[in-house]
């Protein structure tokens, strides 16, 4: 039974009169420590010239580091926050480094720090458990935490409480307590530029508890303590105020860290396509495909528990929805395999031979954009895909007219009618070939009881014999920035093991 959409506004509205925030503000000498010495090393990049480099592979890691030191219950030992790893990391970031460079210098002092907390009590913990009620909703900020905080929750405490990000909470009705993870500027803080504070304008809670490093100021609220009817009760005579020296640094989540270190560098001869990263359940991820309607498989699920497919422009995908992909090992040379099955084996030798002809004009990747002026200028025909049918399986050109200008170019015009033949039969049974492996995968993923694993993990993968595996996962993030990715590495959803 629906809820009266009036009864549901008459509690927001009850919730947010009443709102009160608490902060249990926690003190470690070490963890002090380490955030003003991290703040160091920013100053002695910025100080040095600061590359992209050193941003990339020194101070996100560290604002990684900082952000699991003030927000992560787990011991300092632990795997989950790894300073063990973080420590050697930074160690190998050193070499070849001037040992009198402040970065240098600036750097050791935070791996002295980490060799020294080891050993040292977290107080999230305790400050954790103490305020933690049955009715809690935790909220945190990196969605790729949310798993760990929550088995951490059930080992530790046989709790069974609700995690999720701050994003979350858009969509989330009243409850009478939440307890954050993290001070409210690092759940305000968006990586890149700009703060969201409804979580602030708009409690979904009754009671707010954040438990908090204090490091870092309030952000500013513009009428809600000021002039506002709407004046939530604060306790540790704690004031809503702007101010923070490193906002880049506090919005950084672990799958901003991780879009950016799994670009792949690229040499000159591989084919590159527009991407953007998506980070997904259990840290796997994918790099779709972004040209202008571009679309993907969305799995819906009924109110019955009845599992469906959706399909959906990328635009339109949003987080927490569980995207379709094939998984890493199941590799388009299934669509091969089986389209040559299907008849494909006789006609392979066209596309082999279209594929010399082109690299006799094109013999290295440096070449091609010659290659392209000339057939512009000289035949006629405007193209940017000669790297496409070289370096991948890409098949010919879709029209006809072009494929026997380009031939004639190359002096091959008498072949041209009998070779566009074949290859228009390969290009056939290649999209027969693909249509029949993804309806199998479709197939056996729905037909599969997967709502159990899709709720406890936030994905699930089935696989299919001579057709490879399919997974539906969980969307915890979408990146903003387009970047050029190879197409290998596209449409094909990967685990992080970092």
């Amino acid at each position: 039974m629906s809820v009266d959409p009036l009864i549901q506004a008459a509690k927001y509205f009850e919730v947010r009169n009443k709102a009160r925030f608490e902060f249990k503000e926690l003190e470690q000498p070490t963890v002090r420590k380490i955030w003003t010495a991290i703040g160091k090393v920013r100053l002695a990049i910025r100080s040095e010239g600061g590359s992209e480099e050193d941003e990339i592979s020194l101070l996100r890691p560290l604002y990684r580091l900082r952000s699991l030191l003030l927000e992560s219950p787990f011991s300092y030992d632990s795997d989950e926050i790894g300073v063990a790893a973080f420590v050697a990391d930074l160690q190998a970031s050193l070499r070849g480094r001037s040992p009198s460079s402040s970065v240098f210098e600036s750097t050791r002092a935070v791996i002295k720090l980490l060799e020294a907390i080891i050993g040292e009590v977290n107080p999230i913990k305790s400050a954790l458990k103490k305020a933690l009620r049955s009715e809690s909703v935790v909220v945190i900020k990196d969605s790729r935490r949310a798993q760990e905080i929550s088995k951490f929750l059930r080992t530790e405490f046989g709790a069974g409480n609700q995690v999720i990000t701050v994003k979350d909470l858009e969509s989330l009705g009243p409850v009478p307590h939440l307890l954050y993870l993290g001070s409210p500027m690092r759940m305000a803080t968006i990586f890149a530029g700009g703060q969201d504070t409804r979580f602030l304008l708009d409690p979904r809670g009754s009671i707010s508890t954040f438990i908090l490093y204090p490091f870092s100021k309030m952000p500013k609220l513009d009428g809600l303590i000021a002039g506002s009817k709407i004046v939530p009760q604060l306790w540790a005579g704690t004031t809503f105020e702007v101010s923070t020296t490193d906002t880049h640094g506090e919005g950084l989540t672990d799958w901003d860290l991780a879009g950016t270190r799994l670009r792949k560098s690229n040499d000159s001869s591989e084919l590159v396509e527009n991407a953007r990263f998506i980070g997904l359940a259990g840290h796997h991820y994918i790099w779709a495909e972004s040209r202008s309607g571009s679309r993907c498989k969305v799995l819906t699920i009924s109110s019955n528990g009845a599992l469906g497919i959706e399909d959906l422009e990328l635009a339109d995908l949003r987080e927490n929805q569980f995207i379709i992909e094939r998984t890493e090992g199941s590799s388009a040379s299934m669509i091969d395999q089986l389209a040559d099955a299907l008849g494909g084996s006789k006609y392979r030798k066209s596309q082999i031979a279209f594929r010399e002809m082109l690299l006799e004009k094109a013999l290295k990747p440096s070449d091609l954009a010659k290659l392209e002026t000339q057939l512009k200028e000289i035949a006629g025909v405007q193209t940017t895909n000669l790297r496409r049918w070289i370096y991948s399986r890409s098949i010919a050109p879709q029209s006809e007219s072009d494929f026997i200008k380009i031939l004639n170019f190359l002096g091959k015009g008498e072949v041209a009618t009998g070779m566009w033949a074949d290859l228009d039969r390969l290009r056939s049974l290649h999209r027969r070939a693909g249509v029949q492996i993804s309806q199998r995968l479709l197939a056996a993923l729905t037909k599969t009881d997967l709502l159990p694993q899709l709720k406890e993990e936030g994905f699930a993968e089935v696989s299919v014999k001579d057709c490879g595996s399919i997974g539906a996962f969980r969307v915890e993030y979408i990146g903003e920035e387009v970047v050029e990715i190879p197409v290998t590495l596209i449409d094909v959803i990967r685990k992080d093991v970092n």
